[in-house]
């Protein structure tokens, strides 16, 4: 699944540099990606969240789009599309889901949930 995901953010024209996250739990992950030309973050394992934040604070990162692994039907229009949508929309982070996960959380169009600092 994940070589399908590294090669959409590759063919995606609005994507600079792949970073793939791997901690002392995804020892497979991390020899894996020996084979791709991506760069190889090793994280301290705390959690997807945590592990995230210490990404993007370790490599001093602006502005940073974060794709599970388990995203096989990705494609990098839509990579490029979400975006392009980011940086028209003004704010501080944007999430993107399913259609159906949309629905059966019951939510609209447009969420903005604001968290504390």
């Amino acid at each position: 699944m994940i070589e399908h995901v590294l090669r959409a953010l590759k063919s995606a024209k609005n994507v600079d540099e792949v970073v793939v996250a791997v901690g002392e739990h995804t020892p497979k992950m991390a020899k894996l990606m020996k084979r791709f030309p991506v760069k190889v973050l090793k994280t301290p394992g705390k959690g997807y969240v945590s592990d995230m934040e210490y990404a993007v604070r370790k490599l001093r990162l602006d502005t940073v789009l974060t794709i599970s692994a388990d995203l096989p039907p990705i494609i990098c229009e839509a990579i490029d599309r979400v975006i392009e949508r980011s940086r028209r929309c003004d704010k501080p982070a944007l999430t993107v889901v399913q259609m159906e996960t949309k629905e059966r959380f019951g939510l609209g169009g447009e969420c903005v949930f604001e968290a504390g600092k």
